[in-house]
């Protein structure tokens, strides 16, 4: 291996546990995938990267969540379809519609006690809190089931816990069998497939050299390690120039003449005495010397550092389907940040909780009981009970659905009055047909009929001959 390869192998091996690059042979290099560096250069460094998901993670950690038995196999999917396409939260409204008609509510299962207390020393809002941040972050998330092991109920799931994703590693099989074993790094027995289930983004970065890669999801960090060490470099730029203040520049006399060492180092300690510092930014020099001056150092604002972390931000908030306006006083209006509030739940929270759904009922219901499923009320956020409130008039005049249906769609519970499953038809209302059809094709009224009846009526005891008048 020749100088040039073994100064590069050495400065990449030196980098490849810090988020850094270098460049050798006319090209960036930038280090490999690596979930520690996500964590703790990322999240732990960058205040806008921890800002984003913290505020993605704290909301979808507090989505309640009910136990549900599925009644409609066709409509629970039509449900799940239109739950996971909702774009706004009136399309969340319709799709509470659906799940009034694919299922009934159940109240005191073993599944509800579980999730109620995964374990001793975590509730339910900080597992899932673990849960979605290991998944954002690295693109991995591990929940681990803890079964006794032994008697009746020894594959029944007894406690909830989340290893770091930094800590698990999967043994993979064949294609009928993809994972062996979970390995975790504290503990000596693995974790069988059965017990452990594994939440990931979806990784296309596979080869035949390495399949093992295809077992764990990719992080959504990897598409921004540049912007993380820019978004550094741009902080620690800015903060630099606000604590040093200088040089901005060069101080000189309008002739030349010569100085001595000694000269010039008293008068840059005495300039600095005067004028260096934070403190002293924007003082004024008073002098009867004809002087020179020379810029050679800029501001944070010339060198458009403070536009270029705003710059990265947007893309971090991209990558995360958060909108920027969360973050930045850009276009931070009342109406703009509303609607900013809302895009936070539709885009970011509700499809984080819907793939935490999908695995938890794929997974653990069924160990409970069959048909049992899990599911999230989404109207805790107000922005999504808000539009909410403005459906109840529209319901009001849907004389197609039932009242139990017009009570889900506002997010009311089922009533068990059977009067409520009836429908109320307004009285004012006639058939379409009847309201296109030509005169003489309407049924005449029967008291029309009446009067008009040819027959001869019965004769009257008091007047014997219908012709004449009384």
């Amino acid at each position: 291996m020749n100088l040039i390869k073994r100064i590069t192998a050495a400065a990449i091996g030196a980098f490849s546990n810090r988020l850094q690059y270098v460049f050798s042979a006319a090209q960036w290099i930038w280090p490999d995938d690596n979930q520690n560096v996500y964590i703790t250069n990322g999240y732990k460094d960058i205040p806008n990267l921890y800002g984003i998901i913290s505020l993605i993670i704290q909301k979808s950690s507090i989505v309640p969540f009910e136990i549900y038995q599925v009644k409609n196999r066709s409509k629970y999917n039509k449900y799940k379809a239109a739950i996971g396409s909702a774009k706004t939260p009136k399309d969340v409204a319709r799709a509470l519609l659906f799940k009034s008609q694919a299922m009934d509510k159940v109240e005191g299962t073993e599944l509800e006690a579980l999730l109620n207390k995964p374990n001793d020393h975590q509730t339910t809002s900080e597992l899932n809190e673990q849960l979605d941040g290991y998944k954002l972050l690295t693109g991995n998330a591990y929940l681990w089931a803890w079964t006794p092991g032994v008697g009746k109920d020894r594959d029944k799931p007894m406690q909830l816990h989340v290893p770091p994703s930094t800590m698990v590693s999967i043994v993979t099989g064949d294609i009928s069998n993809p994972v062996s074993e979970y390995k975790l790094s504290y503990l000596a027995d693995p974790v069988l497939p059965g017990d452990m289930c594994h939440l990931k983004t979806w990784n296309p970065l596979t080869s035949f050299d390495s399949p093992n890669d295809g077992a764990y999801g990719m992080s959504p960090l990897l598409s921004c390690r540049r912007l993380m060490q820019k978004y550094k470099d741009a902080d620690i730029s800015q903060g630099t120039m606000f604590k040093n203040m200088a040089p901005a520049g060069i101080l000189s006399g309008e002739k030349d003449a010569s100085i001595s060492e000694p000269q010039a180092v008293a008068i840059k300690d005495r300039f600095k005495q005067l004028y260096s510092g934070p403190t002293k930014a924007g003082e004024i020099i008073v002098t009867s010397a004809a002087l020179r001056w020379q810029q050679i150092g800029f501001s944070p604002v010339d060198l458009k550092t403070i536009e270029a972390k705003e710059e990265i931000l947007g893309e971090f908030c991209n990558v995360y389907h958060v909108p920027i306006g969360m973050f930045t006083k850009v276009n931070s209006t009342e109406n703009n940040m509303t609607e900013s509030r809302k895009m936070l739940i539709t885009d970011a929270v509700m499809p984080l909780v819907e793939s935490r759904k999908d695995h938890l009922n794929r997974w653990l219901a069924p160990k409970f009981g069959e048909g049992l499923i899990i599911e999230y009320d989404y109207t805790v956020f107000g922005e999504i009970s808000e539009e909410l409130e403005k459906l109840v008039a529209t319901a009001k005049d849907m004389y197609w659905i039932n009242l139990n249906e017009k009570r889900a769609l506002t997010n009311y519970d089922k009533d068990p009055n059977p009067n409520m499953e009836k429908y109320y038809i307004p009285s004012n209302l006639i058939e379409l047909d009847s309201l296109n059809a030509q005169p003489e094709d309407v049924d005449p009224d029967p008291l029309l009929e009446l009067e008009d009846d040819d027959t001869d009526p019965a004769p009257d005891p008091g007047n014997p001959d219908p012709s004449k008048k009384p």
